[in-house]
């Protein structure tokens, strides 16, 4: 995500880590976002309102109508943490880019039906550009063209003037259609790379139970975007539970079939009603990436950043529709507009409050979702950085309680009893091992035990079993990790059994390390190792191996090197060097 470090970086490089001017470009580009959406709405309906003057509202309206749904859009607290939730960014800059990709796709529709050749031009750079830009912010970009292929669906259909229809064909099938269905293909035959599909093997979730439990999730966000209240709008969403059939639990079924109803109803509004077709089929194709099949957590409320100018422009047209069947409701329609956009900004004014400390931004947050093991970790290290342990260890033991089909949580428990107490207590250590006997567990899991080993070296009580610990773990899954991750591991055990001072152990994981990556510090260090034991053949070994293998040196590598020829009483590069003199 190139784009997206570069803004941080430029943000870093003019006003260091002041965290205002990083929420003050986050807002920057919120507001550029709307006005781009209010000329993208207003655009579209004025082309609808020509192709279908049977329902449509009075042009005279459509600026309002289109500055409703951009209104409504920026006040909505949905959108708050892509604003204030700073990492955000990737979402909203990459919709940023989005907007502006299908808007010059839609000037250059324009160009083509007054007959002017120049919208080509207008159309490809727009898919080109904004489409590398959005890609390259957050891979969400790659949507660029099914948005473009949903407006020229709904709203154009192949319409051009007379002498460049048959250009225009050639440019679509070729430009849009072409690529998307070569891009399919080739996500299929590369789904384990491209889908990142392999990453299941370190999630606690199926690919099944993601995508049943997805359709849970897109009903949940459908509900915030049409009723949010703050009870259930949080940062944090992992208290909702994993469908592990289509009755367990039994709203999967009625989610699944809701998903496949709202599909055929964008179908079937084709002609009839196309505005709520392109809004029902905008907001699922908004989702189509991160709530179906690639293993990312289950829910976040930035996915739904530009998702949602579907729906919410369903609900702006047809609340402001003039037809003369219903030109009776209209004032109170108006009324009901303004009361939903004062409403929005209400709530996201008041979630905002909460965002102004750490302590009310968690507090609320465990409140309002107590299943959230997040919630409650965020809150138990605050606590614990504040040295208000009752509080700390009573929330990181709730989180343990809550997730107990995972490492992790008991981990930060460890973590958090040698900061209080010196040692780890004998009933976590017993849950650690029966929760890495029976449950898989994530990446994650290995960077926090590198942190609790860190912490356990000054608690030799402590630091043994925890390394036994951590081997077990991945011992359990060697040969399955990705080759950074394994590496990491072997490359912690070894330093942690050198520091225990089991030294076999230790040159075992060295050589591992040096199997998984040949880089001569690995057989370094266990030549050395095996020189203190005695074992001179190895220890030569070792040596011959990274002079015959000519792996490159280091100047820690060259230090080793040193401290070993030394330890076999063989004469250092140095020492040559004095006597040739």
């Amino acid at each position: 995500r190139p784009i997206s470090i570069l803004s941080f970086a430029l943000n870093y490089y003019f006003t260091g880590l002041d965290v205002f001017y990083f929420k003050l470009t986050n807002l920057v580009i919120h507001l550029i976002s709307g006005f781009l959406l209010y000329q993208l709405s207003y655009r579209l309906l004025l082309r609808h309102t020509l192709s279908h003057t049977h329902e449509a509202v009075v042009p005279l309206k459509l600026p309002l109508v289109g500055l409703s749904v951009a209104l409504v859009w920026l006040l909505h607290p949905l959108n708050l943490t892509s604003v204030l939730y700073v990492v955000q960014r990737m979402t909203s800059l990459a919709s940023l880019f989005s907007v502006l990709g299908v808007l010059g796709y839609v000037l250059g529709r324009e160009q083509i039906l007054r007959g002017q050749r120049r919208g080509f031009v207008t159309m490809l750079a727009s898919l080109l550009l904004f489409g590398l830009l959005a890609a390259l912010t957050k891979e969400i970009g790659i949507l660029l063209p099914v948005y473009v292929l949903l407006v020229e669906l709904f709203f154009y259909r192949a319409a051009a003037a007379d002498t460049l229809r048959r250009p225009f064909k050639w440019f679509f099938y070729t430009i849009i259609v072409t690529p998307l269905v070569l891009g399919l293909c080739l996500a299929l035959v590369k789904s384990g790379t491209l889908l990142a599909l392999d990453g299941y093997q370190t999630r606690n979730f199926t690919l099944t139970e993601r995508l049943l439990t997805e359709s849970r999730v897109v009903w949940f966000y459908l509900k915030l975007v049409v009723t949010p209240t703050l009870g259930e709008l949080g940062t944090y969403h992992d208290d909702i539970a994993i469908s592990s059939g289509l009755l367990k639990p039994m709203t999967t079924l009625f989610a699944v079939a809701g998903i496949a109803g709202m599909l055929v109803l964008s179908v079937l509004s084709f002609r009839r009603a196309p505005i709520l077709g392109f809004g029902l089929a905008w907001f699922l194709l908004g989702h189509s990436l991160e709530s179906t099949v690639v293993p990312l957590e289950m829910a976040h409320e930035h996915r739904n950043y530009l998702p949602q100018v579907g729906i919410l422009l369903c609900i702006i047209y047809y609340a402001s529709h003039t037809a003369s069947k219903h030109l009776k409701t209209q004032n109170l329609r108006y009324l009901a507009i303004f009361g939903f956009t004062t409403l929005m900004a209400i709530i996201t004014y008041a979630r905002a409050t909460e965002w102004k400390d750490e302590w009310t931004l968690f507090r609320t947050e465990a409140r309002n979702h107590p299943d959230s093991v997040r919630a409650h970790t965020a809150l138990a290290v605050l606590y614990n950085d504040n040295k208000m342990y009752p509080e700390a260890g009573e929330h990181f033991k709730r989180a343990a309680e809550l997730q107990r089909a995972d490492v992790e949580t008991t981990t930060r428990l460890a973590q958090f009893e040698l900061v209080r107490d010196g040692r780890v207590s004998e009933a976590t250590l017993s849950e650690m091992d029966y929760r890495i006997s029976h449950y898989n567990f994530t990446v994650v899991a290995i960077s926090q035990f590198a942190d609790l080993l860190r912490k356990a070296q000054k608690h030799p009580e402590s630091h043994k079993r925890v390394v036994e610990l951590f081997e077990k773990l991945t011992g359990k899954y060697q040969g399955r990790l990705e080759k950074k991750w394994q590496l990491v591991a072997y490359h912690i055990l070894a330093d942690n059994y050198e520091d225990l001072g089991r030294h076999k152990k230790a040159i075992e994981y060295y050589m591992l390390s040096a199997k998984t990556d040949p880089l001569a510090y690995y057989y370094l260090r266990a030549a050395l190792l095996a020189a203190h034991l005695g074992d001179t053949a190895m220890a030569d070994k070792m040596m011959i191996t990274v002079s015959d293998k000519k792996l490159p040196l280091s100047e820690t590598d060259i230090e080793l090197l040193a401290e070993l020829k030394q330890a076999l009483g063989q004469p250092s590069t140095t020492q040559n060097k004095k006597k040739g003199d």
